[in-house]
């Protein structure tokens, strides 16, 4: 398998039928400071995007998976697209990602 890809991992069941190009993506909100952060972005490039069918965002220290197909990410103008994640005062996610939260059934 060749692992400069484009994606991080590669899902596959029913003898590889369904088969899934994943990107992840990893931040922590209380990075640097012991304070959590209220605004996070995630970046995915242009050849990542090109590769991947889904994108899991993966917010560290509070344990928070978005799972999100691709199309879903709006494009920015450098072809670059953007994952910018409201956090409540409870460490939830707000806004439009919300809907994203633990939404594993879409790899399915």
């Amino acid at each position: 398998m060749n692992f400069s890809t484009g994606y991080d991992l590669y899902i596959s069941k029913n003898n590889g039928r369904v088969h899934r190009n994943i990107e992840v993506k990893t931040r922590d909100p209380y990075e640097k400071t012991r304070e959590t952060k209220n605004r996070i972005n995630f970046f995915v490039s242009k050849n990542e995007m090109e590769k991947c069918d889904f994108v899991i965002c993966y917010l560290h220290g509070i344990n928070i998976y978005l799972i999100i197909r691709k199309t879903e990410i709006p494009i920015m103008e450098n072809e670059k697209r953007r994952i910018l994640i409201y956090l409540t005062k409870n460490n939830e996610v707000g806004g439009n990602w919300k809907q994203f939260v633990d939404n594993w059934g879409v790899l399915e």
